[in-house]
C-alpha cells in the first residue's frame, strides 16, 4: 500500500512521526511525508525510508499563500498516487482531503489530535466546529488520538464516530528515552541547570498562554515557600495584553525558574518531583505521558484528553476545571509528600509503559494500515 502522510510544520513531523514512518515501511508499505520544506525533515524522511514532497504551506491565511500550497499538495497526491492519505493538522487537513477526495485517494484518514472548538465561544466556536465535522465527513476514516476525543467529536451533528487505535496516541512515547533517575541523577539535572540542589521542583512544560492555565500557575508560585520552585519551560505566545501581563509576572517571580523553550527534556524532568498541567483543552498531551514516564505524579485539569492519561489518586491528581484554589492545593500537597509522590510516580510509568509505549502505537498505526481493503475512491 501506498501511504502519503502531511502535516502543516516540519517541527509536527519530528515529535508525531518519528519512528512510526519507519515501521510503517518495514512492514512493506511505500511511505511518503509532505510538509514545508526544511533540512531537518529531508534527513528525517531518508532515516525514516519515507519520499519528501515539499509543500509551501503557511499558517497566516493568504490567498496567494494558500494557491500555492493547494497546488503542491494536488502534485504531490497526484505523483505518490496514495491508497491511503492521513493528515491531522488544521491546514493540512483542510487542504488535502478535499483535494484527496477529488483525486478519489481510496482512504482518507484524518487523525483528531483535539478540538480546537473546546475554549472558543460564539461564533468562532461554531466555525470551528463545523470545521471539524466537514474534515469528518470529507475522510472516509476518522482516528482520535484518545477515548475523550473520540466521544466528543461523534457529539457534534452529522459527525461520525471516530475509531482510537489501542488506547490512542498519535505516537506514543520513547519509555527508554524518558525514565525515572535516583537522587543522584536528580542533582546532577539540577546542577546541569543551574538549579539548587536542596529545592522540591513542580515543573510546567507547554506554551506559555492563556489556554495553558497562566492563572494556576502564577497562584501556585505565590504559594510556595522559600524552599519550592516552580520550573517552567516553554516558549511565550500571548494572545493578549493582559496574557503578556500575566507571562511578565509568571516569569519574573521569585519563587519561578523560567528555562523558554528547551529540547533536552529528559533533564527537566529528572531535575523535578512532579509535573502541573492546568490546560483548559488537549488532545492527548505528549507531556503528561513523558512526565510519568519519567516518574513523576502529575496533576492536571478533569478536561479532555487529560482524562485519558491521568488516573485520579493512582498516577496523579484530576482536578475538577477552573478550580483554581483546588489545583494549588493539590500541587502542594503532592510537593510536600514525597512519599505519595513517589508512589504515584511508580504507578505512572508502569501505566506508560502498558499503555502508551511508542513501539505498541506504531504496531497499532500498521496494523490499522494493513487492514484497510484495496478498493475504489470513496
Amino acid at each position: 500500500m501506498r501511504v502519503l502522510y502531511g502535516v502543516t510544520a516540519p517541527q509536527t513531523a519530528l515529535a508525531f512521526l518519528e519512528g512510526q514512518l519507519r515501521c510503517v515501511a518495514a512492514r512493506g508499505h511505500e511511505v511518503a511525508l509532505m510538509c514545508p520544506d526544511d533540512p531537518g525533515v529531508r534527513d528525517f524522511c531518508a532515516k525514516e525510508g519515507a519520499t519528501f514532497y515539499p509543500v509551501p504551506i503557511e499558517r497566516e491565511l493568504a490567498i496567494a499563500t494558500e494557491m500555492r500550497a493547494a497546488l503542491a499538495v494536488r502534485w504531490a497526491i497526484r505523483k505518490h498516487a496514495p491508497d491511503a492519505l492521513i493528515v491531522g493538522t488544521p491546514k493540512m487537513s483542510a487542504l488535502a482531503l478535499p483535494i484527496a477526495r477529488l483525486l478519489r485517494v481510496p482512504h482518507r484518514v484524518y487523525l483528531v489530535h483535539g478540538l480546537r472548538y473546546e475554549g472558543a465561544t460564539g461564533g468562532l466556536a461554531t466555525l470551528l466546529k463545523i470545521l471539524e465535522v466537514a474534515s469528518v465527513r470529507l475522510a472516509t476514516d476518522s482516528v482520535a488520538v484518545s477515548p475523550s476525543v473520540a466521544a466528543k467529536l461523534a457529539q457534534l451533528p452529522f459527525s461520525r464516530q471516530p475509531r482510537v487505535l489501542g488506547w490512542g496516541s498519535a505516537n506514543g512515547v520513547n519509555v527508554q528515552r524518558f525514565v525515572p533517575v535516583d537522587l543522584n541523577g536528580r542533582a546532577t539535572a539540577r546542577a546541569e541547570l543551574g538549579l539548587p540542589a536542596s529545592s522540591k521542583v513542580a515543573l510546567f512544560v507547554g506554551r506559555l498562554t492563556g489556554d495553558k492555565g497562566l492563572s494556576e500557575l502564577l497562584a501556585i508560585a505565590d504559594s510556595l515557600d522559600e524552599d519550592e520552585l516552580l520550573l517552567v519551560v516553554g516558549g511565550e505566545e500571548p494572545r493578549s495584553e493582559g496574557e503578556r501581563q500575566q507571562i511578565g509576572c509568571l516569569v519574573r517571580h521569585a519563587r519561578v525558574r523560567s528555562l523558554g523553550h528547551r529540547i533536552d527534556l529528559p533533564r527537566i524532568y529528572a531535575a523535578s518531583e512532579l509535573l502541573v498541567l492546568p490546560t483548559r483543552r488537549e488532545g492527548l498531551p505528549t507531556v503528561l505521558i513523558e512526565a510519568a514516564a519519567s516518574g513523576l505524579p502529575v496533576v492536571s485539569y478533569r478536561v479532555t484528553g487529560c482524562v485519558d492519561v491521568v488516573t485520579n489518586g493512582l498516577t496523579g491528581a484530576l482536578i475538577d476545571f477552573r478550580s483554581v484554589g483546588d489545583f494549588r492545593d493539590a500541587v502542594l500537597r503532592l510537593l510536600r509528600d514525597a512519599p505519595t509522590a513517589r508512589a504515584m510516580g511508580r504507578a505512572g510509568r508502569q501505566d506508560v509503559i502498558a499503555r502508551f509505549d511508542s513501539r505498541d502505537v506504531w504496531r497499532h498505526w500498521a496494523e490499522y494500515l494493513d487492514s484497510l481493503p484495496a478498493g475504489h475512491a470513496q
